[in-house]
């Protein structure tokens, strides 16, 4: 089974440690950690003492990279909230000069901001795509389960229902919900976050209001007050 460890490391206070083997045992101890790093191969040795410094320096490189991989999750998660952050500020930014150009002028340069302003949404568009592909589906949830604002309903359905969406889908429900909750911003107003995954509320109930101010609106901490509006 292939473990795709990059690399990993060993520290001086180890030295003393792997320094009472001999050079060929030193050898046959770190052809065996690099064979483990790389497939997960586990060797028996009958040097109990050469298979004890392998048990713990196996330990040691299966923590390092458990740690790792939280923080590469936690920085994925990190990058897909600025960025998502900036594109909705950057979108209403762009909505509010088209809207002001349309108020305050009626000649021919009206059409030209209309196309500056398809162009930065399609790039808003685009960029948004990038980074639900490169990020991780299960960070990508918890983001959005956030954004919602409305934590009722079983996480790890919902969760497993979230993973089983298209990309395309999944990008949708990104550009969608700011703009859902801007028109909705009393939480009980909004669906279970279920039914607007059953119900694919995005393409259902389109949002039509232009000037809509959208943020991010981040999990409402007294889940409980929403119990009896199963109706949504």
């Amino acid at each position: 089974m292939e473990k795709e460890i990059k690399g990993f490391m060993l520290f001086t206070d180890q030295k003393e440690a792997i320094c009472c083997l001999d050079d060929a045992e030193a050898g046959i101890l770190f052809k065996a950690l690099y064979g483990y790093a790389a497939s997960g191969d586990r060797p028996t040795f009958e040097d109990k003492a050469l298979m004890s410094l392998f048990c713990m320096l196996r330990i040691q490189i299966d923590r390092s990279q458990s740690s790792y991989e939280k923080r590469c999750r936690a920085n994925r998660a990190n990058a897909l909230k600025r960025q998502a952050s900036r594109l909705v500020t950057s979108k209403v930014e762009n909505q509010t000069q088209l809207s002001s150009a349309i108020v305050s002028d009626g000649n021919p340069s009206q059409d030209k901001n209309k196309t500056k302003s398809k162009d930065k949404n399609n790039i808003d568009e685009e960029a948004i795509t990038s980074v639900i592909n490169v990020g991780d589906m299960m960070d990508s949830f918890e983001m959005i389960w956030k954004m919602y604002g409305k934590p009722v309903g079983n996480i790890v359905t919902l969760r497993e229902k979230w993973m089983l969406l298209t990309d395309e889908d999944r990008t949708k429900i990104m550009q969608y919900i700011p703009q859902y909750v801007a028109s909705r911003p009393e939480v009980q107003y909004r669906k279970n976050f279920e039914n607007f995954l059953s119900q694919r509320i995005w393409e259902t109930e389109p949002i039509r209001n232009a000037n809509i101010k959208v943020g991010i609106v981040l999990q409402d901490n007294a889940p409980n007050k929403y119990e009896n509006d199963e109706s949504w």
